[in-house]
């Protein structure tokens, strides 16, 4: 029976010009990690939304949006640099990458304390404590996270899928039980930054004790993951901007809402997320002068688009169970949460996006994400201050479908 599913598969495999073996390792590792960890974030959620008052969530969600700012200095790119370099067999990079992302985050600390002092001369002393919480833990917070670099570029799917899981599971039983015992933020938002960071760290001490690196280094690893930071700039602008506006033009009532409008649809993202992912080590060994690319590419975004119109039209017609069990309080923005999660569907660039990266044309990838992340600020700031939540929920289809058309242009002219 198992030989025979296997050749059909690899009759499949042939017929789509795809690695159907790969792709379906990869989708079901990712996808029970993905199930683990939605389950736990939707229990999470269901008990932020009922417990805990909207005033204080959309505090803390505020805070958490500062988060990638003032993380830009821990230059993430260099995880995406990492994962190219080890899927060429380039391991010997990581440490000194951790370091060098460890280093430069310790001036993200710096400016969270700036920020907090601001606030706390502008007479709001919990905003101030809950910013200098976070700065404390800025350049050991999300630096750990290189591991699951690491273990992409190796193509170590099962056990990269394990640790995610265990430490979704972890961090959702110690922040839903730090919830029901204390309802006061500064509590809650340094058992959410604490937990973590421990979490991280012993899924990032554990691979290197698993899977030692190999000590063949590539020259461009570190410099070509700074040069290409810069982007976090933008990206972050135009990633994080969206919540902060929110909190600003509308207030911490509508940012909590905001939030749970995205909840479920920011989870269904996992069939692009997962399929992008599996792609990076695959292109990384592929020329993107060669002729087939521009087909195969084209041919697998198609499936890509179609894979995810239904997921997403699935979730519309469940939303408004979804939101009546689980978030009961925020029902009134069901229909919101329909029209966000219908800008997935036109957001089709994302193996376009995977490829130019993982070939490393830096001109190109600096080009690209600029302008989309300039054009995506500007529609966002604009939708918020002359037409509200609704405003912003209708021109995510405008950001992903303008995205996604620009990526595809900048692929056309790195295939040319």
């Amino acid at each position: 029976m198992k030989s025979k599913i296997l050749n059909i598969i690899d009759f499949l495999s042939k017929t789509l010009r795809t690695d159907l073996r790969y792709i379906i390792s990869g989708i079901f590792w990712f996808g029970s990690e993905h199930f683990v960890t939605t389950l736990t974030g939707l229990a999470t959620a269901v008990v932020f939304a009922n417990l805990i008052v909207p005033e204080t969530y959309g505090t803390y969600k505020y805070v958490l949006s500062l988060l990638p700012f003032l993380g830009i200095t821990t230059l993430s790119k260099i995880n995406d640099s990492l994962t190219v370099s080890v899927a060429k067999g380039f391991e010997g990079d990581i440490i000194n990458a951790l370091k060098t992302k460890i280093k430069w985050g310790l001036l993200g600390s710096m400016a969270g304390f700036i920020l907090s002092l601001y606030y706390y001369t502008r007479g709001n002393q919990e905003l101030a404590i809950l910013i200098s919480i976070m700065a404390i833990f800025i350049p050991v917070f999300n630096n750990p996270l290189i591991y699951s670099n690491f273990l992409t570029g190796k193509k170590k799917f099962k056990p990269l899928a394990i640790l995610h899981s265990i430490s979704s599971v972890i961090y959702s039983i110690l922040i839903i039980g730090t919830i029901i015992l204390s309802k006061n933020v500064i509590i809650i938002i340094t058992v959410y930054f604490l937990t973590n960071t421990i979490i991280r760290f012993s899924a990032l001490i554990y691979t290197l004790k698993k899977y030692p690196p190999n000590k063949n280094t590539e020259e461009k690893t570190i410099p070509y993951g700074k040069k290409i930071s810069i982007l976090e700039v933008v990206n972050v602008i135009s990633a994080s901007i969206d919540n902060i506006l929110v909190f600003h033009y509308l207030g911490a009532v509508e940012l909590a809402a905001y939030v749970f409008i995205k909840k479920v649809p920011d989870n269904l993202k996992f069939f692009p997320r997962f399929i992008t992912t599996l792609t990076v080590p695959k292109f990384s060994k592929r020329d993107i002068g060669s002729p087939t690319i521009k087909k195969e590419v084209r041919r697998k975004t198609i499936f890509y688009v179609l894979g995810v119109t239904g997921i997403i039209t699935a979730y519309i017609v469940a939303a408004p169970w979804i939101f009546k069990i689980l978030f009961a309080p925020y029902q009134e923005y069901v229909f919101l949460s329909q029209i966000y999660a219908f800008s997935y569907i036109v957001n089709f660039g994302g193996l376009f996006l995977s490829f130019v990266e993982t070939n490393r044309k830096t001109k190109s990838v600096l080009s690209m994400h600029l302008i989309t992340s300039v054009m995506t600020t500007l529609i966002i700031f604009v939708s918020i201050k002359y037409y509200g939540l609704i405003g912003l929920v209708i021109g995510y289809s405008v950001v992903r479908f303008s995205a996604s058309s620009v990526r595809a242009l900048f692929f056309q002219k790195a295939t040319k």
